[in-house]
């Protein structure tokens, strides 16, 4: 594992390096404090499985540095993390094209849930920020909430109530083949909230990928 912590509190960096390496004896460890040291970091290492993006770098415009970097380095993906837990901040980091957004106060197991789900090419929001996603008012059309009650979250059960009225707009168009980027301008919505949408799909039904989330969907009727 090669990544980028990038936070102007060393205390903070050095909490991170423990944890990551605690997990990955064998991880290499970049650290930046500002906005200047982020980008000369990924420019001479342009391999990194992921950079931990403070959202409050010091003199740095956080949202241009991330989409920059989303931009420029595709394959690497971007998560915030911020002391600042707001709705707001999330929704602006996941529309530059932030892959996750952690807030401060996580503890350590769901900052290391929370890594995984990106590297496995998903998108990390808290639960309880996720129903301010869809909403012009609110970021909440929705009142996305992905807590199931324990006997729908056992193994092998599938709740169909425990998706949302957007979450099954955004399933009907992936049966339909539709790609996030179609699903996005159908909706109106950034590819990143349908990244999220879908993630939380193949969550709910306890499925891995898109067309096993479509065949359950089906059994369950859905559509």
């Amino acid at each position: 594992m090669r990544c980028l912590i990038a936070d102007d509190h060393a205390l903070i960096r050095e909490g991170l390096k423990q944890l990551l390496s605690s997990v990955n004896d064998s991880a290499v460890i970049f650290e930046a404090c500002d906005g200047k040291e982020v980008r000369a970091v990924v420019s001479k290492y342009d391999d990194l499985d992921f950079i931990l993006l403070d959202y409050y770098l010091p003199d740095t415009d956080s949202l241009v540095l991330i989409r920059e970097l989303c931009d420029n380095y595709p394959n690497i993906p971007v998560i915030v993390f911020s002391g600042a837990e707001t709705p707001a901040l999330m929704r602006k980091s996941l529309d530059c094209g932030a892959s996750g957004f952690i807030p401060k106060s996580s503890d350590n197991d769901l900052v290391l849930h929370a890594i995984r789900l990106v590297l496995a090419g998903g998108v990390y929001t808290p639960s309880s920020m996720l129903e301010y996603l869809d909403d012009p008012l609110k970021r909440a059309m929705d009142g996305v909430d992905l807590q199931m009650d324990p006997a729908s979250s056992r193994p092998g059960r599938r709740n169909r109530a425990a998706l949302t009225a957007r979450q099954l707009e955004v399933l009907k168009l992936i049966s339909e083949g539709k790609t996030n980027k179609e699903i996005a301008d159908k909706l109106i919505l950034s590819s990143n909230t349908v990244k999220v949408h879908v993630t939380a799909i193949l969550q709910v039904l306890h499925t891995t990928n898109r067309t096993e989330a479509v065949i359950v969907a089906r059994e369950l009727g859905l559509f």
